[in-house]
């Protein structure tokens, strides 16, 4: 699933590549202040039990970048939720493991290759949710349902391509890693589109 996250990302940056911004600000206005943007892309969840699963991921971010010359400095802070969701079958009955809300508050930092074209890394702290249930008892126990709660580090890169004056557009691979009773990795190639104000 890994090749797919990156051929994603890549796929969509060389796409940005070729775009060209009209009444394009200064240089020194590219890709700073505030930004407000949406995201979707592909997740894969990797458990140190084995039990993977493949989905689709989505949410919303919002970020401040500062210009030091050819220097983007930046805070930033995302919301988003995935399609991973995964069964196995333990006592004669199913337990599902679905993926929730994810949480990201972190830093990035990159350089304008082009005048319209930054290439940046990031990393942070993630709060990554799961619910956990079963569809009958186990062991004598009655069904159940329970949430989760795991803190992470994520670590990324990707490009980000200024459209016109407001737009822009972005593609980024991120790893998160969370450690629980039992670690579990998180590889995501996502795609955005958002706005500076």
């Amino acid at each position: 699933m890994l090749k797919y996250c990156l051929a994603a990302a890549v796929a969509a940056a060389g796409l940005a590549f070729p775009a060209r911004a009209q009444d394009a600000e200064p240089a020194e206005k590219v890709a700073t202040g505030l930004r407000v943007e949406a995201i979707g892309g592909i997740e894969s969840t990797s458990f140190d039990n084995g039990n993977d699963g493949e989905g689709f991921l989505y949410g919303l971010g919002v970020g401040y970048d500062f210009a030091a010359g050819r220097l983007r400095f930046g805070v930033e802070a995302e919301a988003s939720d995935s399609t991973v969701s995964e069964c196995f079958v333990f006592d004669l009955t199913d337990i599902c493991s679905r993926s929730g809300r994810d949480l990201y508050a972190g830093a990035r930092a990159g350089v304008m290759v082009s005048p319209n074209l930054l290439l940046y890394a990031k990393a942070g702290y993630t709060n990554q949710r799961v619910t956990t249930s079963s569809n009958g008892p186990i062991l004598g126990l009655p069904p159940f349902t329970s949430h989760s709660k795991y803190d992470g580090l994520r670590l990324g890169g990707g490009a980000e391509v200024a459209v016109g004056r407001n737009m822009f557009l972005k593609a980024e691979y991120r790893f998160s890693n969370y450690e629980a009773i039992e670690s579990f990795d998180k590889h995501q190639g996502a795609i955005g589109v958002g706005i500076r104000f």
